[in-house]
């Protein structure tokens, strides 16, 4: 069983007009609205892939 299929890659895009939040599942993009309030940015992805073997929240990235 690869990861995929055990579901533990979550991708939400931000559309850049009105910032709303979309979460892709079975193929298709559908409004998510997240259970925290604020939304962290990340700069360096490296740096915060290698910070820990937990579960991420949401961050947006460049």
């Amino acid at each position: 069983m690869n990861g995929l299929s055990m579901k533990w890659v979550h991708l939400v895009a931000i559309n850049p007009e009105d910032k709303s939040l979309h979460y892709f599942k079975d193929g298709a993009f559908s409004k998510y609205k997240p259970i925290i309030d604020k939304i962290n940015h990340v700069d360096n992805l490296e740096v915060l892939i290698e910070s820990t073997e937990e579960n991420f929240l949401v961050y947006t990235i460049n």
